[in-house]
């Protein structure tokens, strides 16, 4: 992408990756026991996030965002086998 400015489906996919991550961090915190398909939604999200972000490869706040969407849903899969185990 050429322009600076982010598009609409890079701040839509984004936002719902923070809300959803940010709600199921604060059901960890709060040692909440039913977590439903909260998880899952936090990989999805993250991993459309990160998808959207590397359209502005040339951008590097953006890059930034992608980098911690691949952490962040990498790390909540490892979290969600290892509880499935």
């Amino acid at each position: 992408m050429n322009s600076k400015v982010p598009r609409y489906d890079l701040i839509t996919e984004c936002t719902a990756c923070a809300d959803v991550c940010f709600t199921l961090v604060t059901k960890l915190i709060s040692n909440s026991e039913d977590l439903g398909d909260i998880p899952f939604k936090c990989i999805v999200h993250c991993r459309q996030c990160y998808d959207e972000c590397q359209k502005y490869s040339n951008e590097e706040d953006i890059m930034l965002c992608a980098d911690a969407c691949a952490v962040c849903a990498e790390a909540i899969k490892e979290i969600a086998v290892f509880t499935l185990n």
